[in-house]
């Protein structure tokens, strides 16, 4: 709700809240197209990890269930290795993955 306040009143939105983390497992992808992935975040020896949601597919809705973010899939990137560092998307209200 804030953002449309903000709109609203005039400011300029603020851009989303990005937080690295380290992907658990390979992640296919063919270069060309930006995607954001359902993933759960976690973390693991103080650092943020996050693994996909199954299926990415747009008919998967259940993936939603036990997602706390979006991985971002960035348009030029190939295959993705476990271990590769992207930016994600919190899902939860306070704006960070960690409190479910």
């Amino acid at each position: 709700m804030t953002p449309a306040v903000d709109l609203l009143a005039g400011a300029a939105p603020s851009p989303p809240l990005t937080i690295p983390a380290t992907l658990t497992e390979e992640v296919p992808h063919a270069p060309g197209r930006r995607e954001y992935m359902r993933g759960s975040a976690t973390t693991e020896e103080g650092a943020l990890k996050v693994a996909i949601n199954g299926s990415q597919g747009s008919n998967r809705l259940a993936t939603f269930s036990g997602a706390n973010c979006l991985v971002i899939i960035p348009a030029n990137a190939s295959d993705l290795p476990a271990g590769a560092t992207v930016e994600i998307l919190p899902l939860d209200n306070d704006g960070h993955p960690l409190h479910r």
